[in-house]
């Protein structure tokens, strides 16, 4: 008879503030991410905390602005500096951090349980250290309300294309911000 172990193994992950993540990923924003940068960032313009990166219009985050498909990112200034808001390898916005921020390296496998993401893989083996992480349920909150807010924003990003079709004057990020803060 085979023995059947109910627990996975200890995730191993920690982070040792290398800053690497920063430098490497393209982090998505959603509607409540831009809604925290902008609440520790009130006098910035939106276009300082926010980049649109061109897109495949298949991609569900993808938004027509400016006559284009784009997603939205942080400010990223190329792989040997990161994000803008790197700083001596410090996260300088870390309590307004995005939710993609706040989860790497993690995501939830078909069985509801943490792993480390396929695609942050290479540079989680490459950077992260490797010691068993606690069962974490602010890991799993922090999951659950990324899945949530992307969740939230797809639907508004489906209804804001609909509204924009066409109307190339309308594709601008400050009309998309008007749109998208009524629900952040």
């Amino acid at each position: 008879m085979r023995w059947f172990n109910p627990f996975p193994p200890p995730l191993l992950f920690a982070c040792n503030q290398c800053g690497d993540c920063c430098r490497e990923m393209e982090v998505p924003l959603n509607h409540r991410d831009i809604a925290r940068l902008i609440a520790h960032f009130p006098e910035a313009e939106l276009t300082e905390l926010v980049r649109m990166v061109p897109a495949d219009s298949s991609d569900p985050d993808a938004l027509k602005l400016e006559n284009s498909w784009r997603v939205l990112s942080l400010p990223n200034q190329g792989p040997e500096k990161g994000c803008k808001f790197l700083n001596e390898n410090q996260c300088s916005i870390y309590r307004s951090r995005p939710t993609a921020c706040q989860n790497f390296p993690l995501k939830f496998n078909k069985k509801k349980q943490l792993e480390i993401a396929p695609e942050h893989f290479l540079l989680y083996e490459l950077a992260c250290d490797k010691a068993p992480m606690p069962r974490s349920s602010r890991a799993i909150q922090a999951l659950e309300q990324n899945e949530r807010e992307f969740k939230e924003y797809r639907r508004l990003v489906k209804a804001w294309n609909l509204r924009v079709g066409d109307q190339v004057e309308k594709q601008t990020l400050t009309e998309l911000w008007q749109y998208l803060k009524n629900y952040s």
